[in-house]
This record gives structure tokens, C-alpha cells and sequence, in this order.
């Protein structure tokens, strides 16, 4: 069957407009305007003329009574269409909360993988822990910016999932090497 317009009313369908009172007008994206009328059938009203494809548009449906009328706009979006404008809804929401999830999380961490490094530079003084404090924040505005541009730029699509497994292990060998760095070197 071609696609028409429908309109039910809630409940009683004897309660449903008379065919000549309604219509519905759509424009296309590239300004193409079509009128369309409308016919009762058993229960409903249907519009007289085929839905031409494609199916994105916006219609605006008038109905009619006395010597005015009241319009509503309704936009209509092809499947794939309606699917990536619910992802970019989506995207711009899990974008905030990547940010603030960023944020929050390196503005309340204690940094307490950073409590053994400040402890083994206390031999420098002031001096030393201005240059450990200043390390610190460059390296947290830089990881901030780093991850937050990686996250916005589609990580997802660079297929890390194998780093999950080797988590531990990869902090794990930072941890060593900073302990080694320490012992040996004096860092």
C-alpha cells in the first residue's frame, strides 16, 4: 500500500473532523511544497495523495473551525537519518560527560601516585617542590587536554581494547621504573 497520511482521533471516531477541514502541507530540503487533502475512511481520516519519497520533510497539518484555524509543525526523517540525528543528540551529551568526568576526576584525585616522588625530593627544598608542583600541573593540564581532544577526535575507533588487559601491568613497569629511576639515578 502507499504511504498517506492518517489521522485518528483518542476514543470516538465519530468525533473526527470533517475531510475539508484538514490538511497537511510538507516542505522538502530543497524548497518543494505539496498540499495534501483528506478523505474519511472507516475510522480515520487519509489524505488523498501519495507521500512521494523521500521521506524527510517537514509538514505542517491545519485543521480548520469557523473563521480560523490551528496549525502544528511535525518533522519527518528517513530511518538513517532520525538514527545519526539521536547519535549526535546523544554525542553531544556523552561529550559533557566525558569533560566534566576529565575534570572531576583529576580535580579531586589526591595524586597519590605522586606522594612517593615528592617524598624522595624532599632533599631540594623549596626549590624542588616548586619545580615537582609545577611538573605536576603541566602534566595535568596536558593529560586533561590530551585526552579530552582524544576522546572528541573518535578514540573509540583506534581499537585499544587490548591496553584493558594489560592495564596493571603497564603501571605496574611505570611504578618500577620510577622506583628504579629513584634508586639509581636519584630521580
Amino acid at each position: 500500500m502507499p504511504p498517506r497520511f492518517r489521522l485518528r482521533t483518542e476514543g470516538d471516531a465519530m468525533r473526527l473532523p470533517a475531510p475539508a477541514s484538514v490538511q497537511v502541507e510538507t516542505l522538502r530540503p530543497g524548497g518543494t511544497r505539496q498540499l495534501f487533502t483528506f478523505v474519511r475512511r472507516d475510522g480515520f481520516l487519509e489524505s488523498h495523495e501519495v507521500i512521494p519519497e523521500p521521506h524527510s520533510f517537514s509538514a505542517t497539518l491545519t485543521l480548520s473551525h469557523g473563521d480560523h484555524g490551528h496549525s502544528h509543525k511535525v518533522e519527518f526523517l528517513e530511518a538513517d537519518e532520525a538514527e545519526a540525528a539521536a547519535v549526535l543528540a546523544r554525542a553531544g551529551k556523552s561529550d559533557a560527560a566525558v569533560i566534566g568526568s576529565l575534570f572531576l576526576l583529576l580535580t579531586f584525585s589526591p595524586c597519590e601516585g605522586f606522594l612517593p616522588v615528592y617524598v624522595s625530593a624532599i632533599n631540594y627544598g623549596w626549590q624542588g617542590f616548586i619545580a615537582l608542583s609545577l611538573t605536576l600541573a603541566l602534566a595535568t593540564i596536558a593529560g586533561m587536554v590530551v585526552f579530552t581532544w582524544a576522546t572528541m577526535a573518535g578514540l573509540e575507533r583506534l581499537k585499544l581494547r587490548f591496553l584493558e588487559n594489560w592495564e596493571a601491568g603497564i603501571l605496574g613497569a611505570l611504578v618500577l621504573f620510577l622506583g628504579l629511576g629513584i634508586i639509581f639515578w636519584g630521580f
